[in-house]
């Protein structure tokens, strides 16, 4: 018989071990999945500062008036010769001029502009001047010109690629191209190039400094841009620059998320060990204590008359619940007079006793994720909250709490959520001080946040607000849970408040464990307090609701 009952639960356990793996494992795959893709927004919003600032210098070179009145001149005279090369104080004014144009922040490496004349200047890095003619013959700046003056071509990126006008410097670097032109009349009269170095977007695009990169870009065309430390590592995240089409993939140890499956596996494999060892020897002791003292209970039931006065007499071994039994059977009638009691608090125990499978999912996984990045200080806070909540929960003694605690409960549950949803999400809590004493059931308050999770946020992006107000005085008050989620239709509304404010005993029996919310709170404030509770659902402008709970 032991090992019958302990091979069924082992069974048992191991099932319910099997799914809740699944369901662990499905959730922090998807939390880490969705940690990724909010971190690849950093180096994205980095490539798009590192061509922002570039684009910014062009920009101000192609808009100069001085330097547009030069190129236009220079065409008047169509000599197809370099003139800053013979005219040495027109190079100097002229140069100035670009490189007033470039950031003080972050200057460019170097500014060059020319046309199809030949007529070439530069500043910042040096050019070879031999150089000169031989690139410009190979960049067409005439058929560049002609591109941009019939608006093919806005502008363009380079891929990186060594500098062609000075050989002696060995790094790659990026440019920019845009055309000299007036504003008003889009005549184009030149091009400038803006030139940066790509180890700085490199430098850019590090998650930590002492790290190596792990981030990979990649052109519009699929050409390489930048390419991370690609060995043993796998892409968990990519997005998509608006500014240059360019998009950028977030590498991540393809041995991390094995690592944590794998952790998530042992811990559920020793746990069901564990359980199979302790049902074991549960059912051993209590099968060999309790068969004999069963049997003479039961033979002594058999031997009471029907309307005897009789008493039934066993030795108990010191087994209580054999005495509760025997006890039970002659009190039956005291019994079922204080079971009605016991009902209405074994109900409300009950109640309180459960959480959501799912949010403890959740803040495992987050706090699983935290402890992957290292994040100790948060794995901390989410134990000593989730501590909070569950002693809380769990507290057996009486049903009931204070407003105060009831409160402080909601809170613990609301910074575990915003440890899930860290700047997504916020929340304000405030309590007129002669309610913290007021003696309510135990998760009123906690369930209607909850809700708004599970409903008002659920088809909405983030950030959330939640906004908690209790007010009032001890004997008449009023609980208000405000939250910017997606609302309530009209219809919804009114027959959630209906059910909530005509609720009674007979359907908390009927809702059973799991039906804690809005209806649930309003029944229990009732059964307890004797007081009249009643709700209400409104909208609030520019979108959210509000949940008030009234007393008097």
């Amino acid at each position: 018989m032991v090992y019958t009952y302990t091979l069924f639960f082992s069974v048992i356990f191991l099932l319910v071990m099997g799914f809740l793996y699944i369901a662990l494992a499905m959730s922090s795959l998807k939390e880490a999945s969705l940690s990724s893709q909010m971190l690849v927004r950093q180096p994205l919003a980095q490539l798009e500062r590192y061509i922002s600032e570039t684009d910014d210098v062009a920009y101000k070179v192609m808009t100069n008036a001085a330097l547009i009145k030069v190129l236009a001149e220079l065409r008047e005279e169509n000599n197809p010769s370099n003139h800053f090369s013979k005219n040495v104080l027109d190079n100097i004014d002229t140069a100035s001029v670009i490189a007033a144009q470039n950031s003080r922040v972050s200057p460019m490496r170097r500014i060059i502009v020319y046309n199809d004349l030949g007529d070439f200047i530069s500043s910042g890095a040096i050019v070879d001047p031999e150089a000169v003619p031989r690139v410009l013959n190979r960049r067409s700046p005439s058929a560049m010109m002609d591109r941009f003056r019939k608006g093919e071509l806005d502008w363009s990126v380079s891929l990186p690629k060594k500098d062609e006008w000075m050989s002696y410097f060995t790094d790659d670097y990026i440019t920019l191209t845009r055309p000299v032109m007036n504003a008003y009349s889009r005549d184009v009269v030149g091009i400038v190039e803006v030139q940066q170095n790509k180890r700085l977007l490199e430098d850019l695009l590090r998650l930590a400094p002492d790290k190596p990169l792990l981030v990979n870009i990649y052109s519009e065309s699929g050409e390489p841009v930048v390419l991370g430390q690609a060995e043993g590592n796998e892409v968990v995240a990519t997005a998509v620059s608006t500014l240059c089409n360019w998009s950028v993939e977030l590498l991540e140890p393809a041995s991390a998320r094995k690592g944590m499956l794998a952790r998530l596996a042992a811990i559920m494999l020793v746990a069901w060990l564990l359980l199979d060892l302790a049902v074991y020897l549960i059912i051993g002791k209590i099968s060999k204590g309790i068969s004999k003292p069963l049997s003479e209970l039961a033979e002594a039931v058999e031997a009471i008359a029907p309307g005897s006065q009789g008493r039934v007499a066993v030795d108990s071994r010191g087994i209580a619940e054999i005495g509760a039994v025997e006890s039970a059977f002659n009190n039956m009638l005291e019994r079922l007079t204080l079971s009605m009691e016991q009902e209405k608090k074994s109900f409300l125990l009950a109640m309180q006793a459960q959480m959501n499978p799912h949010f403890l999912y959740n803040v495992l996984s987050v706090a699983n994720a935290m402890a992957l990045k290292g994040r100790s200080d948060i794995v901390v806070k989410i134990c000593a909250n989730m501590s909070s909540m569950l002693r809380y929960a769990s507290s057996y003694v009486t049903g009931s709490a204070t407003l105060k605690e009831e409160l402080e409960h909601t809170l613990a549950y609301l910074e575990l959520m915003k440890s899930r949803y860290d700047y997504m999400f916020s929340y304000e809590a405030n309590m007129d001080q002669p309610l913290e004493e007021v003696v309510v059931p135990k998760l009123i308050i906690q369930p209607i946040c909850e809700n708004c999770f599970t409903h008002s946020f659920s088809r909405m992006e983030p950030p959330y607000r939640i906004s908690i107000q209790i007010s009032g005085t001890p004997k008449s008050w009023k609980v208000r849970v405000e939250d910017n989620g997606c609302g309530f239709d009209e219809k919804k509304r009114e027959q959630i408040v209906e059910r909530a404010n005509n609720a009674s005993y007979s359907d908390l029996n009927r809702m059973g464990i799991g039906g804690l919310g809005l209806v649930s709170s309003v029944a229990r404030l009732r059964l307890l307090t004797g007081l009249q509770a009643t709700c209400a659902i409104t909208g609030i402008d520019g979108g959210g609701s509000a949940v008030e709970i009234f007393i008097s």
